[in-house]
């Protein structure tokens, strides 16, 4: 994998894809570098305790502040699964507490979670090429 100088890049270049494969205990050593020594990120076992599948990579954590477009969620966390390949809700008790409350299993690895100014979601692969991939209500038509 060639290396690129940070001094060398100019407007306009393109930059080649970087594909770094991660086994558990590297993302494990990241997460706890991070301050994210929680069992979600650095143990099977405990991340199950929490309702997860397994340990999950972090990405990263967006709040939601959304009041139109799904008002339910307003107030809850949202992370991307790179390992997971997930988008995940997170609930907080007020006291400091979190669980996860709901997991979709997207089929990519999601890099990044953000809320449109309309409160949609928009959710960034990470992926070469990548994707972006906007999250709307479903719309449900009677015949």
């Amino acid at each position: 994998m060639p290396t690129t100088k940070f001094d060398s890049i100019k407007i306009g270049d393109t930059l080649g894809p970087q594909e770094i494969p991660l086994s558990k205990e590297q993302v494990r050593t990241y997460a706890r570098t991070c301050g994210m020594d929680v069992p979600r990120f650095t143990d099977d076992k405990g991340a199950r305790a929490e309702g997860l599948p397994g340990m999950i990579a972090p990405g990263n954590l967006m709040f939601y502040t959304g009041t139109k477009t799904f008002p339910q969620w307003n107030g809850n966390g949202f992370t991307g699964g790179l390992m997971s390949m997930s988008l995940n809700r997170i609930i907080f008790d007020g006291h400091g507490g979190a669980k996860a409350a709901e997991r979709w299993d997207v089929g990519h690895r999601i890099r990044d979670v953000e809320e449109g100014p309309d409160g949609s979601l928009w959710m960034l692969e990470d992926a070469n090429p990548g994707a972006l991939i906007h999250v709307t209500p479903q719309v449900i038509t009677s015949r």
